[in-house]
């Protein structure tokens, strides 16, 4: 499916087929979330964000929202940490 600006997760992304259904969910209805340590999964997402890292596949262009994702997370870490 080719990605058009109609995404609901913006432009770069290919739209939901029409027959989907979304709902909103609470994080805790998420099977495995409290669980999980979430502190260690951001902190391996900003080791391995790729803003700054040159793009593997040039067949597949990495989508322009993961760089924007990538700056929001290092901009909080960096909020977070200096709140301390």
């Amino acid at each position: 499916m080719p990605a058009t600006a109609n995404s609901p997760f913006g432009p770069g992304f290919a739209p939901l087929p029409a027959e989907t259904i979304t709902l909103p969910l609470a994080w805790g209805d998420l099977a495995g979330w409290d669980g999980d340590d979430h502190l260690a999964a951001f902190r391996t997402f900003l080791r391995t964000c790729p803003a700054d890292q040159p793009v593997l596949r040039l067949a597949q262009p990495r989508p322009p929202a993961l760089d924007v994702v990538c700056r929001l997370a290092r901009e909080r870490a960096e909020t977070l940490v200096s709140a301390r």
